[in-house]
């Protein structure tokens, strides 16, 4: 959301291309991080059944969880920094 907010479109007739290449970027970077981008790979459990979500609570994935979406945060605040540095150059 935050990389729409900022390189997303206003109207339909202009172009999406900016917002698609650093959403790809950014799933690339996640992905070279941790090695996906699936929450039931990275937690080792499914969310969407009740087996998966008290393995989720009986191993206290919350945490890593957090560290997972505030890294994906912090990468996202830095693709943007970078857009806005090249296009100021």
């Amino acid at each position: 959301m935050g990389i729409n907010l900022v390189a997303g479109r206003n109207s339909p007739d202009e172009s999406i291309e900016l917002s698609y290449y650093l959403t790809q970027e950014l799933i690339n970077r996640f992905e070279k991080q941790y090695g996906s981008v699936n929450c039931r790979q990275l937690m080792g459990c499914d969310l969407a059944t009740g087996a998966g979500q008290q393995y989720f609570v009986e191993h206290n994935l919350m945490n890593s969880c957090l560290k997972y979406a505030e890294d994906a945060t912090r990468m996202t605040v830095s693709l943007i920094s970078e857009m806005n540095e090249s296009t100021t150059k």
